[in-house]
Parts: structure tokens; C-alpha cells; sequence
């Protein structure tokens, strides 16, 4: 397996968080499916995840607070899924878990340098 280089890790790390950004609530329910239960649970396990984290703050693609602040939307996304409410239903409903999930999320997107924009 080709191991992917801090910049290419740094553009799939942004993509994961544009899937869970308050915008998606803009999109038909099919299209929320896949951002979120497919796009960015991948993208949560693999580019939230600590090792590939540390291999963006050692090459300066994000500085501390990023960093923590993916952190922490990493482990409140695997708590929603723990708790039963990786659900349309909660998404659409909001319960204030995900309401505060995608506010970190925005928080996190904003701070992405080279923002590149994937939903309007």
C-alpha cells in the first residue's frame, strides 16, 4: 500500500470535515446519508484519527488548535455513534449532541488553510 504524503492526508483531513459541517442540512436526505454515514465515519476513523493528526501538526499543515479541536469532534462523533443516535432522525431532529458536532465542525472548516469549498 502507497503511503500517502502530509499534503494528501492534509486534503482528505479537510474533506472529512466539509461532509459534517452545518451545511449539510442544506441537501436531500440520500445525499446527508452519504456524507455523513458513509464519507465521514470513514473519514473520521482514518483522518481524525490521533496518527494522522500528529503527522499534520509535525509538518505544520495544522497548529494546536486544530488539532485539539479535531480531536474532540472525533470523539463526540464516535459518542453519538455509541449512543444510538447515528440516525437520520437525530440529524434532521438536531438533538444536541450533533447541533454541537457540526458547530466544532464549522469552528474547524474555518480554520482549514487553502480552504477549498465543497458545498455552497
Amino acid at each position: 500500500m502507497k503511503e500517502i504524503s502530509p499534503e494528501e492526508l492534509y486534503s482528505l483531513y479537510k474533506d472529512t470535515l466539509y461532509k459534517c459541517q452545518s451545511k449539510i442540512f442544506n441537501y436531500a436526505d440520500d445525499i446527508v446519508e452519504t456524507m455523513v454515514f458513509e464519507d465521514f465515519v470513514i473519514g473520521a476513523t482514518s483522518f481524525l484519527h490521533d496518527d494522522s493528526l500528529n503527522t499534520l501538526i509535525n509538518n505544520h499543515l495544522i497548529d494546536k488548535k486544530q488539532y485539539d479541536l479535531s480531536r474532540e469532534i472525533r470523539a463526540l462523533f464516535f459518542e453519538i455513534e455509541d449512543c444510538g443516535e447515528l440516525t437520520m432522525d437525530c440529524l434532521r431532529g438536531q438533538s444536541e449532541k450533533w447541533k454541537y458536532l457540526t458547530s466544532l465542525v464549522d469552528e474547524a472548516v474555518a480554520g482549514v488553510k487553502n480552504e477549498v469549498v465543497l458545498l455552497d
